[in-house]
């Protein structure tokens, strides 16, 4: 029973009156903090426990206090943690980006036939979602993951004969009006964020989730209830090909902290980014509106851009010439008079011929040389022109075929009846094709976490937070080497889907860039290789191969799939040992639990009081067992089991321990060196 003291204790000694609150080791007559749980479930039995009791653990970095919250079991050891008053309402529970927009490109007109002529025309769809929310508020939704049931686009008829009016969704029943759309007054892209303009309509209005399609032109339409608004419907939202408008500047939240995007510029002489305290600084070149030509004459304005305008030079010819002087372009010619200058030249005799007079440049005739080609010869003789052609045989009409190859002509090549130019071509410029086999189309499985790439099989303890993986597919076209005169370098079409294995992306998605990432959840590794995450690459049909001369070389790649490139996080649990110190075992590294064998470890010296000792997960013995303890022998370099036979194992005698791993508690196999005292051992783990 309790003793009743009338005065509390004075304890003169550096230590605290319960001796269980810290080790039995002392330094300087003090008591230390344990080295870890495991030398508290060594020093306190449970006979010595009681709920409640605390002690004191060295973490490595600081000392923490544990105590056995609720009962006296090993497991029952947990930190000790006090209870706070959590500001929940400071939580940040989510984000979202406003007006980003990713859909198809296609649009629908809607033909409106009112009662009140001023509501009559076409009307178009906007390419962002827009709707009515509870409070009057015109909104865009950012992307699906929106609170609105169902996306919908707003309408808007900007060409009407009187004044602009929008067609929008109204989510709920507002300012006297039912769910459905609502024909109101002005532009609904200039009242994001604002209320909902007056009601241009207050008849009854379409209650319709979507606007009825009736087979594309030429629908039928349909009538409200109260039978005063007609409308035909043209075309479709879900044609067409994928637009996005906008960037998302924000990406994702973790715990209470919001991650965005930086802006960044791919064109950096055009667009620059910067950025104070206060603002984000967008800047770039003022771009030209427009520039053109006019009255009479050559166009000096050749082209433009964007940013740049382009002007043809001016030159002189004949006796004209043209000068820069100052900031003055002068143009002047050197003759003088009037009657002797060429006014004009043309080529006379039979039309069937071939004119030798050009063009006149200004004062200067133009004038086409004359070549010979083939047996045909053309030279000067004095002031004549001699064209002479030798009336020999024009084809080769000796012996064939070839006998030995000479340059591009293969032995058995047929030479008779061809011209000696052909036998020329053949022979110094023969047909080349590309280099075979081709480079086959191929995808890349890269996995991310944050900018960090992640190598595959790299090892994380099991239970590890990684957080949030980037899963990135890259894809190969593949090559055509040498191009010659192939429609495209590239062995396949463009990509057309990308197939993507793995937690939380799973799924095959219509995209034909050359890559594209999905995003997990946040991820807990799991143990072994289950990590695994995995893409490939559907494409169309590639180009024919061509030869320098443009015959057809094998066959076009058909339409198919690349083989999958996966990428794995290996989980394991570590192995501990005396590296360090004989009272504590430290982490020693680690190993992939399926494969992992002739495992080295360094031990410390023994001191005659503590025993060298590792430590391996339950879960490697139980598919791996440990078969053999081996020692290193300096003296002859070669690794032993020593003179004890049974595989080294009868020098250790084994327990089972709990390590706490990630902050879960795991089996663990403690083995101790239970022989004479040795010295520094360099062990190898044999499975």
């Amino acid at each position: 029973m309790a003793i009743t003291l009338n005065t509390n204790f004075g304890i003169a000694a550096p230590n605290p009156i319960d001796d269980r609150y810290l080790s039995t080791r002392l330094s300087a007559g003090k008591q230390l903090p344990y080295s870890g749980t495991s030398e508290v479930f060594l020093t306190l039995p449970e006979s010595r426990r009681y709920p409640g009791l605390t002690v004191l653990i060295d973490t490595g970095t600081t000392a923490v206090e544990y105590w056995f919250k609720e009962g006296v079991a090993n497991v029952d050891l947990i930190e000790k943690k006090y209870d706070s008053v959590i500001p929940v309402g400071d939580f940040v529970t989510g984000a979202t980006n406003i007006g980003y927009f990713s859909g198809k490109s296609g649009q629908q007109i809607l033909y409106i036939d009112a009662a009140g002529a001023t509501n009559d025309g076409n009307y178009h769809s906007l390419y962002n979602y827009y709707y009515v929310d509870s409070n009057a508020v015109i909104s865009i939704p950012a992307d699906d993951s929106s609170d609105v049931t169902v996306l919908r686009r707003g309408y808007v008829r900007t060409c009407a004969p009187a004044s602009i009016k929008s067609w929008i969704f109204s989510c709920a029943s507002i300012c006297s009006y039912n769910v459905g759309w609502q024909l109101v007054d002005g532009d609904i892209r200039q009242c994001v964020g604002g209320y909902l303009p007056p009601i241009a309509y207050a008849g009854p209005q379409f209650q319709e989730t979507q606007w009825l399609y009736n087979g594309g032109i030429g629908g039928t339409g349909f009538y409200n209830s109260g039978g005063t608004l007609t409308v035909q419907v043209y075309g479709s939202l879900t044609t067409g090909t994928t637009l996005t408008i906008g960037g998302r500047p924000y990406d994702y939240f973790d715990h209470n902290n919001l991650h965005f995007r930086t802006i960044m510029t791919e064109t950096p002489s055009v667009i620059s980014v910067r950025d104070n305290d206060a603002f984000i600084y967008i800047s770039g070149k003022t771009s030209l509106l427009n520039a053109s030509n006019i009255g009479t004459g050559a166009n000096v304005l050749s082209g433009q851009t964007e940013t740049d305008l382009y002007f043809r030079r001016l030159r002189g010819s004949g006796n004209t010439q043209v000068t820069a002087v100052g900031d003055s372009v002068v143009i002047f010619t050197s003759l003088s008079g009037g009657t002797t200058y060429i006014t004009g030249a043309t080529n006379i005799g039979s039309s069937g011929g071939t004119g030798v007079f050009d063009s006149r440049d200004n004062v200067t005739l133009q004038f086409r040389n004359l070549v010979g080609s083939g047996d045909t010869s053309v030279s000067l003789s004095g002031d004549s022109i001699v064209i002479y052609t030798d009336a020999g045989e024009q084809t080769y009409n000796l012996q064939s075929p070839s006998v030995i190859p000479v340059g591009g002509i293969c032995v058995g090549t047929p030479l008779i009846g061809k011209t000696a130019f052909e036998l020329f071509e053949e022979l110094l410029v023969p047909e080349l094709f590309p280099n075979f086999p081709f480079t086959a189309p191929s995808t890349t499985t890269t996995l991310y976490s944050g900018v960090n790439v992640i190598p595959n099989n790299a090892l994380y303890e099991i239970g590890c937070p990684i957080g949030v993986i980037t899963v990135c597919s890259s894809f190969s076209r593949g090559a055509i080497t040498p191009q010659y005169c192939s429609a495209s370098p590239f062995r396949s079409g463009n990509a057309n889907c990308y197939v993507f294995t793995g937690t939380d992306v799973s799924g095959s998605y219509a995209v034909t860039g050359t890559s594209m990432s999905c995003n997990t959840l946040s991820y807990t590794i799991l143990q072994g290789s289950v990590n695994t995450w995995g893409t490939n690459t559907c494409y169309d049909a590639g180009v024919q191969p061509k030869g320098s001369k443009g015959t057809d070389f094998c066959t076009p790649l058909s339409a198919g799939q690349t083989s999958t490139s996966n990428r794995t996080i290996i989980g394991a649990y570590p192995l501990f040992g005396t590296c360090v110190n004989l009272t504590t075992l430290t982490c020693v590294h680690l190993c992939n639990m399926a494969t992992a064998n002739c495992v080295q470890i360094t031990l410390v010296p023994e001191d005659g009081v503590n025993k060298q000792k590792f430590e391996i997960p339950c879960a490697w013995l139980t598919s791996r067992p440990l078969v053999g303890v081996q020692d290193y022998n300096c003296l002859n370099g070669c690794w032993e089991y020593g003179s004890g036979g049974l595989c080294g194992l009868n020098y250790y005698c084994s327990c089972s321990v709990n390590k706490t791993i990630q902050g879960n508690s795991i089996n663990y196999a403690q083995y101790s060196h239970c022989c004479g005292t040795r010295g520094i051992a360099c062990i190898r783990l044999i499975f």
